[in-house]
């Protein structure tokens, strides 16, 4: 009797024991489902909403006091884009330094492009804005102002990530946030949503963000903070039947903030009229140095030369510059730009030569007239 009993517990023992590790199992596929449901593409992705996305956009950004950006980009197209000649009239190469502190701008552009008739031209500018007076260095002159130019605020890389920088943009995403291109105001239309799906982007498990109608989608990578990592766009506008964005080598500049050192942006283009596809034309973005929370203030002054021309709209006056000896070029406070330099110099080199020519016939007549009266008295 007390055998059978011994067995009875020792069956019942290991019958708890299976149920025991029966249920743990269950536990543990529970704790770590998610994960691995992730890693196989699975239909279950890590919550984030749109307004919880808002603000982690937001307070990243909010961290970065100031920053310098120095990078190039190259525009190219399959041969039907070249054929079609979509790659007239734009620049096709670009070198940029672009920085931001506060209200402080700066930005140093060398653009190569080509006219409407395939004519090539280069563009050298400099433009800074030390909070007080803006100034701009093109056509070997010196441009000063009071108000801020825009020049000095636009650039590609911080429009790639959808970040408003430019006082313009920053107006219409406090005007009309939804209907702005910029990041995270346009999610405030209320037709995005989290798709209930993670998608894979380069082996990646991306939580994405769209329209209701699919024409716009955004993925963001989980592992990198819900960095974004990849952009889509239909009928972005006229003449594009798609654009998007692919952002890599990312790196971790502040915690939590993922910044990418390469850029690459699709076009798909279509004809105007029959909306007909036509090719592929890309713009590669190659970042080659990157500073946050650590720009002087001396990247923000942009000081005469040795016998530049200044066009000086704050003091009034236009002059050519020499260290401790300055040369007036005009009057009254009028403020010269290149073109009206131009204009004024021609006008200057035709009023000589008039001049010239006057004074020539106004000798000849009164040499003839000498003459005459030599004659007439012998």
């Amino acid at each position: 009797m007390n055998q059978l009993r011994c067995q009875t517990l020792v069956v019942g023992f290991r019958r708890i024991t299976k149920l025991w590790c029966l249920f743990a199992m269950i536990l543990g596929l529970l704790s770590v489902g998610p994960r691995c449901a992730i890693a196989a593409g699975a239909k279950t992705s890590p919550v984030i909403t749109i307004a919880e996305y808002k603000v982690l956009v937001s307070t990243l950004r909010d961290k970065v006091r100031s920053l310098r950006v120095q990078y190039t980009t190259d525009l190219t197209g399959d041969a039907a884009v070249v054929k079609a000649g979509r790659l007239k009239g734009v620049v096709t190469q670009d070198n940029v330094v672009f920085a931001f502190s506060g209200k402080k701008r700066f930005a140093a552009v060398q653009s190569v492009g080509s006219f409407d008739t395939g004519a090539k031209y280069n563009v050298e500018r400099i433009t800074a804005f030390d909070g007080n007076e803006c100034r701009r260095r093109e056509n070997k002159a010196l441009d000063i102002q009071a108000t801020k130019s825009p020049e000095s605020e636009r650039n590609a890389y911080t429009n790639s990530l959808g970040w408003p920088i430019a006082d313009e943009e920053i107006a219409l995403c406090k005007s009309a946030p939804a209907k702005s291109p910029f990041l995270p105001f346009f999610l405030d239309d209320s037709t995005w949503e989290v798709l209930p799906e993670p998608q894979l982007v380069s082996e990646v498990s991306c939580v994405v963000l769209s329209k209701l109608d699919h024409s716009h989608k955004l993925y963001l990578d989980p592992s990198r903070h819900f960095t974004l990592i990849r952009s889509e766009q239909l009928a972005p506008t006229r003449g594009v039947r798609k654009w998007i964005f692919e952002f890599g080598d990312l790196k971790e500049d502040l915690p939590g903030l993922f910044l990418p050192r390469s850029l690459r942006t699709t076009h798909e283009l279509i004809d105007v009229t029959s909306e007909a596809y036509i090719g592929e034309m890309q713009i590669n973005m190659k970042v080659h140095e990157l500073s946050i929370n650590n720009i002087p203030d001396e990247q923000f002054v942009l000081l005469p030369m040795s016998g530049e021309t200044v066009f000086d709209g704050v003091l009034g006056s236009n002059y050519k510059f020499y260290p401790g000896n300055s040369q007036p070029l005009g009057r009254g406070g009028r403020q010269m730009t290149p073109k009206m330099l131009e204009k004024w110099s021609a006008g200057v080199t035709l009023l000589f030569g008039v001049s010239v020519f006057a004074l020539t016939i106004l000798l000849g007549w009164a040499a003839l007239k000498i003459l005459r009266q030599r004659s007439a008295k012998s």
